[in-house]
């Protein structure tokens, strides 16, 4: 739907061919709807997931805003034991075809009508690696987090991620709570490791994505080891990107039950 021209689209589940409602809520929160578009989809859609109770049944809706940031393409598609890779859908009347080239050619003439923006960094952090512990002068400590994530770069120019920060919005130590992780560097996908400090930013080529390892630093030495407990699957934070020209991305608040 999202390759589609026109308005938004809706998938109804709890309503069969026959016009009647079975109970169906939500299997999945927003959350994990859309960590699944990032590993599954280039150029990931946004998309609304809602329940809504009609005869004492709870029916769900998700919806698929407009885009355009068209084409959508499914990395691995799976369709009566074949699989295409790298494939672009396009919803035509009750049909899922292939686009033709006539299909992408208008798919990019709408891109190009609304995306002109020539620098645009977004970020989705999938999932924790691991937390590391520094010892320094043998008395601090320096508590490192590491994740994987997704740069996008909806702009038309390549950008860079200057620096960030992960702030700590609630978790189980309260001595915690506004404080932050700011950004360190990355590792590649060869497991190089680059340091912001140095200048070796996260590079982006424009209407791109990147992957890599970020790396936080809490931003305070502790010599209590008792915090990496407190950071657990249910302390939430914000994170906040400034790229190449000063623009900051900040990002809703999330945990690592509910990644970005």
């Amino acid at each position: 739907m999202a390759n589609t021209q026109g308005p938004n689209g809706y998938f109804i589940i709890g309503l069969d061919d026959k016009g009647n409602l079975h109970n169906s809520p939500p299997a999945n929160d927003p959350a994990k709807i859309r960590g699944m578009l990032l590993k599954k989809v280039q150029e990931p859609m946004d998309v609304e997931l809602y329940e809504h109770r009609i005869d004492d049944k709870i029916i769900s809706v998700i919806e698929v805003p407009f885009s355009a940031n068209k084409p959508h393409v499914i990395k691995e598609y799976i369709h009566k034991k074949s699989v295409t890779n790298m494939f672009i859908p396009i919803r035509k009347g009750t049909s899922v075809n292939a686009a033709s080239k006539y299909d992408l050619d208008a798919m990019y003439f709408e891109r190009g009508k609304y995306l002109s923006t020539l620098y645009s960094l977004t970020i989705g952090l999938q999932d924790l690696v691991k937390v590391l512990m520094v010892i320094k002068d043998g008395d601090s400590t320096k508590v490192l987090l590491e994740f994987h994530a997704l740069v996008i770069n909806r702009g038309i120019n390549t950008d860079y991620i200057s620096s960030g920060s992960l702030i700590i919005e609630e978790c189980s130590d309260s001595s915690l709570v506004g404080q932050s992780f700011n950004l360190i560097g990355y590792k590649d996908n060869q497991s190089k490791s680059h340091l912001i400090e140095f200048s070796d930013f996260l590079v982006v080529n424009g209407n791109n994505t990147q992957r890599g390892i970020l790396q936080f630093e809490l931003d305070r030495e502790t010599e209590d080891a008792a915090v990496i407990k407190s950071l657990d699957l249910h302390a939430k934070y914000r994170l906040e990107i400034e790229n190449s020209i000063g623009n900051v991305y900040s990002s809703r608040s999330f945990s690592m039950e509910t990644p970005l």
